[in-house]
């Protein structure tokens, strides 16, 4: 049976720390190792750990780089045969490591990646992003395709690929999807749901929308080799209405969020 790792860096999520912690858990894979690298938090995130620590492979809690270098920290440690991170505020759907183990033995992909829900800080779904077979070209110039708490690799990646680039702190998956992809590795997508990923006030993904769309250019540019601000806007429109037209012959289903998705996550939020 392969073995799964899965590292949840965290820092002062202690409001949504056990739901993440739980679903991880209640799991009922036999063959988890989970690694949890808390920041050095003061919320009391550090005593929700140490109520599951015998239950976990390591843990730690101290002062570190940011999000990148603490997941890069727990995926050295990481001795599955397959790997992945699960932020503190984001969770898992009940099967998902036993739908993602099927799918690496079924196939010959490095990455899997299945669909996602984004919910409000309180659970409250608001959008389900079912995605599409991998397209390089989409995921380049379009959008991420991938949703990070719903994508599991080969720890071999790591060893042949390298570790998330510690220089970025916002599209850090992003970078390692197209690295990955750019040295031919085989991307495999799975009809199901496998985890939520939470809007909050306090999330990297909505206040600091700025950032995030600054570091995607930085690496669409660095893939791309493309620079020219107007190439590069057609081309993402481009991209994105041949998502959707995809995703209406693959899934039966476009998205629709009527609005920014930070504001309509705001709006939704209660």
């Amino acid at each position: 049976m392969l073995k799964v790792s899965v590292v949840t860096p965290s820092y002062n999520q202690a409001k949504y720390l056990r739901q993440t912690i739980e679903s991880v858990l209640s799991q009922g894979y036999p063959n988890l190792e989970y690694i949890i690298m808390d920041g050095g938090s003061s919320d009391g995130s550090v005593d929700i750990i140490r109520e599951y620590q015998k239950h976990l492979a390591f843990w730690t809690s101290g002062k570190d780089g940011g999000q990148t270098q603490a997941v890069n920290i727990g995926l050295r440690r990481c001795t599955g045969d397959i790997v992945t991170w699960l932020n503190s505020d984001d969770y898992f759907e009940p099967g998902a490591l036993r739908a993602a183990v099927d799918a690496f033995s079924a196939t010959d992909a490095g990455v899997v990646y299945g669909d996602y829900t984004l919910v409000t800080e309180t659970g409250k779904p608001f959008l389900v992003r079912r995605e599409i077979p991998f397209d390089y070209n989409i995921l380049l110039f379009g959008v991420n395709i991938i949703g990070q708490p719903s994508a599991y690799f080969k720890r071999d990646m790591l060893l042949k690929h390298g570790y998330l680039d510690e220089t970025l702190q916002y599209m850090m998956d992003y970078e390692y999807w197209l690295r990955l992809a750019s040295r031919g590795v085989n991307f495999h997508h799975i009809n199901k749901m496998l985890s939520y990923c939470r809007y909050h006030a306090a999330s990297k993904t909505v206040s600091q929308t700025d950032k995030f769309d600054q570091e995607t250019q930085a690496v669409r540019c660095r893939y791309s080799g493309e620079t020219r601000p107007g190439v590069l806007r057609r081309r993402n429109i481009l991209a994105r209405v041949r998502r959707q037209w995809i995703k209406l012959l693959h899934r039966g289903t476009v998205d629709y969020l009527g609005g920014p998705l930070r504001l309509l996550a705001y709006t939704w939020r209660k």
